[in-house]
């Protein structure tokens, strides 16, 4: 597994390296500066480049041999030597915790489970059969938030649906029969079919709005080097020109978007949905413009309870009315207060693994 993703981190970083040399020369030629997302482009490849992968793995008694055994992708024997000197040489386990550390890329095996928190772990990619407690240990790790991480993203290699709704189903607290907490919600691992139609039809729609302007997606799509930057931004002028225009094709940034989620019901309609998302936005628009603008007011008590007050404020006084009761909105306020504490707000350093 480790020589099969370090041979193909390797050649999309080159392709990726030579697309944006490419692009740069092009605009060296023209006399003209590298575009922000030129640049940022540019960045990710020296990240991708800068970027270790290690293996992870207890300790056998004549491992050396055993790994031989097996083949890689390119059949050729398993050497585990290198990696089990990493291993002992290096605190991995320290490493891997530090955001800035060039080591991004973990292969683990029955390791790092128990009490492993690492905040800015963003994705965990899982291939081999898990269930119960095991299961929710593991998709824990990507659980936490900070440095500009709303939530984690698990790959599934190994169909475990059902291995998870059956975890937590035995393990998670929101269900408990008899409390009156948790009973009837929806399943908390839905289906996506209807997330995939939304976003169908919100692709339809933008393509629908782009083309009653007279604008060519298709145009864009295949358009390469300046010509693209031109149709980008010929098609940014269309959609900020005039501001009923903007508005209607407005969409909510990332931190609008974690906002919304938290203010989410399980199953909204289209009108509520738009409404919550409205809310999300103007919330967060206000709080950026006031309240989060305080000095350090995550160290002032004052500031804090300020910041929280005008959170329920808002919810209570724009939340579509009869949705969510008290307790609800209550809920939802803390919570919004909590991400708003942990993301790093105003801007800053957002770091992941």
């Amino acid at each position: 597994m480790y020589d099969l993703i370090t041979a193909k981190w390797q050649e999309k970083t080159a392709a990726l390296a030579q697309a944006v040399a490419a692009e740069e020369a092009l605009f060296a030629a023209k006399g003209k500066l590298p575009t922000d997302l030129l640049q940022a482009r540019r960045a990710q490849v020296e990240w991708m480049k800068a970027t270790e992968t290690c293996v992870v793995l207890s300790q056998e008694q004549g491992e050396v041999a055993e790994f031989k055994k097996w083949r890689n992708f390119r059949d050729e024997p398993l050497l585990i030597e290198a990696h089990r000197e990493k291993m002992v040489q290096r605190e991995l386990e320290k490493e891997f915790k530090q955001a800035q550390n060039p080591f991004r890329i973990a292969i683990v095996c029955t390791m790092w489970l128990t009490g492993f928190d690492v905040q800015c772990l963003a994705t965990l990619y899982l291939d081999k059969p898990m269930q119960g407690h095991t299961l929710m240990q593991a998709i824990a790790r990507v659980n936490r938030v900070g440095g500009g991480k709303k939530h984690g993203l698990i790959i599934d290699y190994n169909g475990m649906l059902k291995s998870l709704r059956r975890a937590l189903s035995k393990f998670a607290q929101g269900d408990r029969a008899g409390t009156g907490k948790g009973e009837g919600e929806a399943d908390a691992v839905r289906d996506d079919s209807a997330a995939l139609a939304e976003y169908a039809d919100s692709l339809k729609q933008a393509r629908e709005f782009l083309g009653e302007m007279g604008f060519d997606l298709d145009e864009l799509i295949g358009a390469q080097g300046f010509a693209k930057q031109s149709r980008i931004l010929a098609a940014a002028n269309l959609l900020a020109a005039p501001d009923e225009r903007r508005k209607t094709f407005e969409v909510i940034n990332e931190d609008q978007l974690a906002v919304f989620d938290l203010l989410q019901k399980d199953t909204p309609t289209k009108g509520d949905r738009e409404k919550i998302k409205q809310v999300a936005r103007e919330l967060l628009d206000k709080l950026l413009a006031g309240k989060l603008q305080i000095d350090h007011w995550r160290e002032k008590a004052a500031a804090q309870a300020q910041v929280k007050a005008e959170i329920i404020k808002h919810l209570y006084a724009h939340l579509p009315e009869g949705v969510f009761d008290d307790d609800e909105i209550s809920l939802k306020a803390g919570a919004v207060f909590a991400h708003l504490y942990t993301a790093g707000f105003p801007a800053g350093e957002r770091v992941v693994h």
